[in-house]
């Protein structure tokens, strides 16, 4: 493969990699929750998804199995071809969950750094409550308008790509025309 067009499309896969981006929101009951990972642009990568419950908490079920369990602390590990959209759902026993004594965040990596993000609740649902929260049927809208389309920053860097190549193709191919008069 021509070395000048190998150049340019490295340099696009990794400006793709720079702008993978990912959230989560929770879903809360008084005993579990589900965490909607969405993943934009996914890319190779570690992702760590972590709840504190309270202390007195004992996780029951979980899907996925946490890679750890300690105290009232639940973390999940994704990496690789696992850093896509999913979903984290676990019941617990001997305590309530609210908003006030369950907090999380992730951590997920990027070729700019590993980035931070609380973790926010969409909504909240005590037992015996029928959930009729805005927030969590903006919450649903938003996951139906993610078409799973290009993103901006992929598609600039793929035209940016192929611009270079094609430019280093006409230098490359006028220096051997000039060469051989």
């Amino acid at each position: 493969m021509n070395k000048y067009f190998v150049v340019p499309v490295l340099v696009a896969v990794m400006m793709a990699v720079g702008f993978a981006q990912v959230t989560a929101t929770r879903e809360l009951s008084s005993s579990g929750a589900t965490i909607s990972m969405r993943v934009e642009n996914p890319a190779q990568g570690v992702v760590i998804v972590s709840e504190s419950l309270p202390e007195s908490c004992s996780l029951k079920t979980s899907d996925p199995v946490p890679h750890k369990v300690a105290g009232g602390n639940l973390s999940w590990v994704f990496y690789g071809n696992d850093v896509v959209d999913r979903d984290i759902t676990y019941e617990v026993s001997g305590c309530e969950l609210s908003p006030d004594t369950v907090s999380g965040y992730m951590k997920f990596s990027t070729a700019k750094g590993v980035i931070k993000k609380e973790i926010t609740t969409s909504a909240f649902q005590q037992s015996g409550e029928e959930n009729t929260s805005e927030t969590e049927e903006k919450s649903k809208s938003e996951k139906e308008d993610s078409s799973g389309g290009l993103s901006v920053p992929l598609v600039a860097g793929i035209v940016i790509a192929l611009v270079l190549a094609g430019l280093a193709y006409y230098w490359h191919s006028k220096r051997a025309v000039s060469g051989s008069i």
